[in-house]
């Protein structure tokens, strides 16, 4: 190992590959690298990875991730293929005659018998998927490192308890990334200290740039919309956002996209609802049937639309270039998106009376079937910390 790896992940590296690798062939075993950011978790990650590689080269390492998006980070610093946890351990979103969303098998789990898993962004992991792998764990005796930051945010809809220190824990504390006056991460330190009791007295938010022009800019609302509004002015179609907008709430991403979006195109004697080559962020997944068409988070390309309705609600036929659909065979795909929250709503809502009022798993699949198939089409400028996460 390279001199600058400080103690804390010498120990992790060590430690955790210990854990897992020296642990009972025939049995599971269970491990979570945590720490805030900056210290170095992929860091740790790679070297964990080496040491298994050349201490135990028989042994396979699958690369696993709780979203597109964070597989994909993963898999640019590891270079190595990285899929979703799903997909790995092959689940599937599914619906019980109660209307409770689930998760089931889609297939036979193929990861070998006392394979390593790690699975990156696990703050993001609940209670519901770790219910549906528990007997995959087990019967193949699986060695799984859950990698994440307890104070990111958890899942939407469930519970993480992964950090809840039940499980061998080794944690990161030595701050590398960012070092050097980055008034950001030294913010967000002083936040973290003050939540685990280390500190008493709540941090405050001011002005902290350092000589760089990085750090902590804090201005009235109304400069700050002059100033987001007035960076994407120009904006074309297609280009990068480089900077996009985090919002606390999806109403509020959903406003920021219209305003930044109407400035944008206001010489236009009327705003489409979509432009050829637009860039746009797919907000949710897509489904046809049991068939993923859409990944969230997933970036797409308009190529044209048509005007229709589907379902009873009133929308556009879209036709996009996105990420290659293994479905389809293709990167071109077509589907449906709302005219308004709205519209989709008011069936949505009239279809899931019928699901309760039926008591059936049919019509609760009727209702998802509708629901899961909605694209939920959104312009690149604001986001939800959520998708920011991942």
């Amino acid at each position: 190992m390279s001199f600058q790896f400080s103690q804390d992940q010498l120990d992790a590296v060590d430690n955790i590959c210990d854990e897992l690798v020296n642990s009972n062939p025939k049995s599971h075993a269970i491990a979570v690298l945590t720490g805030s950011a900056g210290t170095g978790k992929t860091t740790v990650v790679r070297e964990i990875i080496n040491k298994i590689n050349t201490d135990s080269p028989l042994t396979t390492i699958e690369l696993c991730a709780t979203t597109h998006r964070a597989a994909t980070v993963l898999g640019n610093i590891a270079g190595a293929p990285v899929t979703t946890g799903h997909a790995l351990f092959k689940l599937r979103p599914s619906v019980t005659k109660y209307g409770k969303e689930a998760l089931t098998n889609a297939g036979i789990c193929e990861v070998p018998h006392g394979s390593v898993v790690i699975i990156d962004e696990s703050s993001m992991i609940g209670n519901q998927f770790l219910k549906a792998i528990v007997d995959i764990v087990k019967e193949r005796a699986l060695k799984l490192l859950f990698v994440g930051d307890p104070f990111q945010l958890p899942p939407p809809t469930d519970v993480c308890s992964i950090f809840d220190g039940s499980l061998y824990t080794f944690k990161l504390t030595t701050v590398h990334r960012q070092s050097g006056g980055n008034p950001v991460l030294e913010k967000a330190n002083e936040f973290r200290e003050y939540m685990e009791g280390i500190r008493d007295i709540e941090p405050t938010l001011e002005t902290d740039i350092n000589s760089k022009g990085e750090g902590i800019h804090v201005l009235p609302h109304s400069d700050f919309v002059a100033k987001f509004v007035q960076k994407y002015i120009d904006y074309s179609a297609g280009a990068e956002v480089d900077v996009p907008l985090c919002t606390y709430t999806n109403e509020s991403a959903i406003n920021y996209n219209s305003m930044v979006r109407k400035a944008a195109y206001f010489l236009e004697d009327t705003i489409e609802p979509f432009y050829p080559g637009e860039r746009l962020i797919v907000n949710s997944v897509v489904m046809h049937g049991d068939k993923t068409i859409l990944s969230n988070n997933e970036t797409v390309y308009i190529d044209e639309y048509t005007e229709g309705e589907w379902e009873g609600i009133p929308g556009y036929f879209v036709s996009l270039t996105g990420s290659y659909n293994e479905h389809a065979r293709s990167n071109r795909k077509k589907v449906f998106s709302p005219k308004t929250k709205a519209a989709a709503e008011k069936v949505l809502k009239e279809e899931k009376a019928i699901a309760v009022k039926s008591k059936s798993k049919t019509g609760w699949q009727a209702y998802y079937k509708i629901k899961n198939s909605l694209a939920d089409l959104r312009p690149p400028f604001a986001g939800t910390t959520h998708k920011a996460q991942g």
